[in-house]
């Protein structure tokens, strides 16, 4: 699919962006600094994860209709991300399965941009009622994983599905020490002071996993997303621990 001059240049700006981060070390704050505008220079606005870390975030915005996914799949190529965790949250189960039902799709050109990204090894994953996908570090380290959640539920503390993602599940274990070794789980504590515990104990989650693989998030529809709930959304996308979050805006 041939990008349109619009989005052409806003994956430029993009480029730039990553480059900024490459030199200051991922600290957005600096990165900000040294990126050029064509008017006034915007102020910079901090995000720190659940372990105080900084989180690099930008937004783009194009128009109703702008190929806002396309543009999302060209960043990963552009991050150079050919492997790991992209949490990709999307507003409404119709774009879920408008979103699903291209990715999965190997003649689409979403899917050919996925693939182009992470050197032809990318793996769909789904979390809800109908279907949740489980993974496991291998494939972390060697496929870039595309994991599917609704911001619906996410944004629904009794949301069964939401639940599911806080639930202890024995399928994680293998991205968790053993607890009768003190000194890794120790070790998993201070690397990780941000994850969720119950009863003294680190909770075996999908959430906690999320944050060991520090995903880039992609919000599609972002400005459909936070409506009123912005503060809401904003917090439980930061204690995903993201190394990077992208918004898409109409």
């Amino acid at each position: 699919m041939e990008l349109k001059r619009y989005q052409i240049h806003a994956l430029e700006r993009l480029s730039d962006w990553f480059k900024r981060l490459d030199e200051n070390n991922w600290l957005p704050a600096a990165a900000w600094e040294m990126m050029q505008f064509d008017g006034p220079h915007p102020s910079h606005v901090t995000r720190k994860d659940s372990s105080n870390r900084p989180i690099p975030h930008v937004c783009l915005k194009v128009p109703t209709g702008g190929g806002k996914t396309l543009l999302a799949a060209e960043a990963l190529v552009k991050s150079n991300r050919r492997t790991g965790l992209v949490l990709w949250m999307v507003p409404s189960k119709a774009i879920y399965d408008q979103t699903k039902s291209a990715f999965c799709d190997k003649q689409h050109p979403y899917r050919q941009t996925l693939e182009r990204a992470s050197g032809e090894s990318v793996e769909i994953l789904e979390w809800r009622p109908e279907r949740r996908d489980y993974f496991q570090p291998g494939d972390i380290a060697n496929k870039l994983c595309i994991l599917l959640i609704s911001l619906q539920s996410a944004l629904r503390s009794s949301d069964p599905d939401f639940l599911k993602i806080n639930q202890e599940a024995g399928k994680w274990s293998s991205f968790f020490p053993d607890e009768d070794d003190i000194q890794a789980v120790r070790l998993l504590r201070n690397s990780y002071p941000g994850l969720e515990t119950a009863k003294g104990r680190t909770k075996r989650s999908l959430a906690n996993v999320i944050k060991f693989c520090r995903p880039m998030i992609v919000l599609d529809e972002a400005h459909k997303a936070y409506g009123k709930k912005t503060s809401e959304l904003e917090s439980l996308v930061n204690r995903f621990d993201p190394s990077l979050v992208l918004e898409l805006n109409g």
